[in-house]
């Protein structure tokens, strides 16, 4: 899947917007994130292979 930002792509390679609701080409990367956007990150983040 191709994504916005540089930083956005090596997020989406490691797996950490996996399961985001929207996710993709049109993706607003700079709109503010809800709780629920947020929780899912750092569940993905803590969930990582090795951690």
């Amino acid at each position: 899947m191709r994504v916005g930002p540089q930083w956005a792509r090596k997020a989406a390679y490691a797996g950490l917007l996996a399961g985001l609701p929207g996710m993709g080409q049109n993706f607003q990367f700079f709109d503010p994130a809800t709780r629920g956007e947020v929780s899912l990150l750092l569940y993905n983040l803590l969930h990582l292979p090795g951690n």
